[in-house]
């Protein structure tokens, strides 16, 4: 087995030499770290992981302690820790009891003669004491959940708060005037103050309270059991969706006519339990707090605090009741093709199935907008789904008014929050609203920018840090470096894939690149202005930056997602509603070493829809269906599952989405620092016939660089009298 002394003998360095590229330390050149690297693979070297551990006499491990595996939730804590205790090398183990105690105590014995750093753990009963005082006070414990009684040694109680939840649900039972209700929980993982809670303010309120316990092991016996009461319950609350699983399957198949409503308390991240009304409880900050907490303790040797509630979201996602229509009625709508509008005929028939109306969308390209909105054009349909440009360059009353249906637009915004939608202004007065959107974001390859010897290379020739770039400059230079510099990179690596002239995401490219630099096309009276000297330079860094991108071997075609997937470039800059193409499996390699940054600058271009109900529309009340359906949680969170494209602000929150599109968490702040294009570049920037003419003068500059000054100049003459009046 090869040693460090071999490696340095190979490499023809110094052992400390040698140590130091193992560990990721020191001020080694790249030359040198280049040469250790490849000895370390031709003698087929490996770290002893274990022997590091046995010399620093600590074993590095948090063990997590959970009910089960098979709850995503708890996989989530998991993932959490992982992530976050990994940067400072502690290991994560994930352990599950299935519930039973001896399993636990089982466990415990066994974490505590390997003994581990800490222990995070789910306990099984809430009269828990004798196991866990056993364990060293040197472990760091903490504990989750309802607070544990007959604990005497230190431990951090980390819970949500229960009695604020309890409080929540018997405000909603009253609010919908429920008079028979029961709770069905845990006995033994839930403190009676729940339980005690709610009895109590249903019972003086006239309620008839009925309470049904369970281990989880024996929910769904003990749900059919309820039936069996024969009481014709309003409303049954369930302390996990295991639990109001059992009683929606119980009543399914006995009671269908009688479904009571259903409260459970869920994990943040659940898509598909519209049948449910959901008190939302956020795992992964939960994780995030353990982690940080456990950090300040193991690695800051912080004391640790003793208790931390954390708040639920509060009562979500009731089940949507939507009205029946008659058999053989159609909903048409007209809508713009994208990643999102086009998922929308796979989740149709659970419209249908639900309102008995059939919804049929026809599609027309966004590069015909202009064309395919028109008051004739728009004829015959209900329902518009089209870009936000729209409402600013379409006809005028194009969607029906709150003036012509005030009634109507009452009843949307009550069954639709704007708020939480991204462009909350639409709307105001018209039965509109903002739809999918999409934002720029930066994304790079972390393998090659992570990498040891390309690292120390760049600072060898920069004189700073390789990461992430935050400013334009910074961008260019990284594209410069891996595409001229650093020539051990594959012969198709590039700097920076960049879509060509004529490639569907060009322009929002080329305007985020004008907006990152503070440019627009109008002087300061808001006119066009093209000659500007800054924006005529910044075009001419734009194309310099192309000369060293992939654009060169394929002009007329070239994408910069393309390129970017197909692992062709280090880093690249394009919009959210193309980043679906990441879960095609031919890219799958490439999505592991994918990640997401800010765009340099900070000041992305965002993008979007509006969907409205038509002024000429014949079905008024179904398209009003059609939009509360659509916005449901469910819904909303399907369709950005399937597209990437968020509906509503939730969406990006989601766990099980974030796991295919995990730079929607950065989403919601870049959105909010972004722009649209006609806000920053006026109307024109979404004119097709000036976009055309600038398109043509962009093309001809770049083949020849003397021609952009006068090409733009003569643009502004033809597009702008000397007034400053805009001319066609």
């Amino acid at each position: 087995m090869a040693t460090i002394k071999d490696i340095a003998r190979e490499a023809g360095v110094s052992c400390g030499t040698v140590s130091n590229v193992l560990n990721r330390k020191g001020n080694v050149k790249a030359e040198k770290i280049k040469r250790v690297e490849e000895a370390v693979r031709l003698l087929g070297y490996e770290v002893n992981e274990s022997a590091k551990t046995l010399r620093k006499q600590i074993k590095r491990t948090v063990a997590l302690l959970v009910p089960n595996m098979r709850s995503r939730h708890y996989i989530e804590v998991y993932e959490v820790l992982c992530s976050n205790l990994r940067v400072f090398d502690y290991d994560v183990e994930i352990y599950s009891t299935d519930n039973l105690y001896e399993r636990e105590k089982g466990h415990i014995r066994k974490m505590i003669s390997a003994n581990v750093t800490g222990i995070v753990s789910f306990p099984t009963y809430i009269e828990s004491g004798d196991l866990y005082n056993k364990i060293p006070e040197s472990i760091y414990l903490t504990l989750v959940g309802p607070r544990p009684s007959g604990i005497t040694r230190p431990y951090l109680h980390v819970s949500f708060d229960y009695e604020h939840i309890a409080n929540s649900i018997a405000s909603h039972v009253l609010e919908e005037h429920c008079k028979n209700a029961a709770i069905f929980i845990d006995s033994v993982r839930f403190s009676d103050t729940f339980k005690y809670i709610i009895t109590q303010r249903l019972t003086k309120a006239g309620a008839k309270v009925s309470c049904f316990d369970s281990t989880s092991r024996t929910a769904i016996v003990r749900a059919f059991e309820i039936l069996e009461k024969g009481i014709p319950f309003d409303v049954i609350v369930t302390s996990n969706t295991q639990r109001a699983r059992a009683v929606r399957q119980a009543y399914a198949s006995f009671l269908p006519g009688k479904m009571p409503e259903i409260i459970t308390l869920s994990a943040s991240n659940t898509i598909f339990e519209d049948e449910y009304t959901c008190v939302f409880l956020n795992y992964h900050k939960l994780g995030n707090l353990v982690s940080d907490i456990l950090v300040d303790a193991m690695v800051k040797h912080k004391e640790m605090n003793t208790s931390f509630i954390l708040n639920s979201a509060g009562i979500h996602k009731k089940q949507l009741n939507l009205p029946r229509f008659q058999p053989r009625r159609t909903l048409s709508i007209l809508a713009a093709e994208d990643p999102c509008t086009g998922v929308l005929p796979t989740v149709l028939p659970q419209f249908e199935q639900r309102t008995g109306l059939k919804a049929e969308v026809s599609f027309y390209p966004r590069s015909m907008q202009r064309q395919a909105v028109t008051e004739q054009a728009v004829q015959g349909f209900d329902l518009l789904i089209a870009d936000l440009s729209i409402l600013e360059l379409g006809p005028a009353g194009l969607f029906l008014s709150r003036a012509e249906n005030p009634g109507l637009w009452d009843r949307l915004r009550a069954a639709v929050d704007p708020a939480q939608t991204y462009f909350p202004g639409v709307g105001k007065e018209a039965l509109c609203l903002s739809f999918n959107t999409a934002c720029q974001m930066l994304f790079y390859r972390k393998d090659w920018m992570r990498e040891q010897s390309v690292k120390r290379r760049y600072y060898e020739r920069f004189y700073r840090e390789l990461e992430a770039p935050g400013t334009l400059a910074d961008f260019d230079s990284i594209a410069q470096f891996f595409s001229q510099d650093y020539h051990a990179a594959p012969q198709q690596l590039y700097g920076a894939s960049m879509s060509s002239f004529h490639a569907g995401g060009f322009w929002m490219e080329f305007f985020g690149r004008l907006q990152a630099a503070g440019l627009s096309f109008l002087d300061e009276r808001g006119a066009l202005s093209l000659c500007q000297e800054p924006l005529i330079a910044e075009i001419l860094r734009y194309f310099q930056l192309l000369q060293v991108s992939n654009v060169k071997n394929s002009k007329h075609a070239c994408s910069g997602i393309d390129e970017f997937v197909r692992g062709a470039s280090v880093m690249s800059i394009f919009s959210t509603a193309s980043a679906y193409r990441f879960n095609d499996n031919q890219y799958g390699p490439i999505v592991d070493c994918a990640a997401c940054h800010d765009v340099p600058g900070g000041r992305p271009v965002v993008d979007g829809n509006v969907i409205g109900i038509l002024a000429g529309a014949r079905r008024t009340e179904e398209s009003l269906a059609f939009l509360q359906w659509v916005f449901h949680d469910s819904i909303c969170n399907i369709l950005t599952l399937l597209s990437g494209q968020p509906i509503c602000r939730a969406s990006t929150q989601n766990t099980e989405i974030l796991e295919l599109y995990p730079w929607l968490k950065y989403f919601n702040r870049n959105v909010q620092e972004g722009y649209r294009v006609t806000e920053r570049f006026s109307r024109r920037a979404a004119d097709p016939a000036f976009l055309g003419a600038l398109l043509t003068a962009l093309t001809n500059a770049y083949i020849n660089p003397d021609q952009l000054k006068p090409g733009l100049c003569r643009l502004e003459e033809t597009w702008r009298r000397p007034g400053g009046e805009v001319v066609r």
